[in-house]
């Protein structure tokens, strides 16, 4: 038996719900004092970025992410505008690696594979930051 694997309004849809979700729950932070370093944040984006991949697969969810990421450097923070595109490369891959994750082995997953997913996206986009910031 042949899988469907056409793109659909209701993907398109669900996937522009999720680049909204992202890109609004980036704005949205939580600001956390250090003694260290000064001042740090949390923001919902990266909750966002995990749940797209999880929900939409893993090429759909790194589009979703990707792009929600991009437009909330662009429209919200545009001091980051120049480096949008890099936002938008680091952020896909974490749609994609966690929706990578969840689809193995088959559709049937539950809350250990979603959260091994989702830590699987940030040790990613965490070490393609660093990258970022090395080079």
């Amino acid at each position: 038996m042949e899988k469907n694997k056409t793109l659909t309004t209701r993907k398109i849809v669900f996937a522009a719900l999720m680049a909204a979700l992202v890109a609004v729950g980036s704005a949205l932070r939580v600001k956390i004092p250090v003694d260290i370093g000064g001042n740090s944040a949390f923001h919902l984006g990266n909750i966002f970025c995990a749940l797209s991949g999880i929900l939409l697969g893993p090429w759909l969810g790194g589009l979703a992410a990707g792009l929600g990421s991009a437009l909330h450097d662009i429209v919200f923070d545009p001091s980051y505008i120049s480096e949008c595109w890099l936002t938008f490369l680091m952020k896909g891959a974490y749609g994609l690696i966690a929706g990578l994750i969840i689809r193995i082995g088959g559709k049937e997953w539950g809350y250990v594979k979603a959260i091994l997913s989702s830590a699987a996206g940030a040790v990613t986009y965490a070490a393609l930051y660093l990258f970022k910031s090395y080079f």
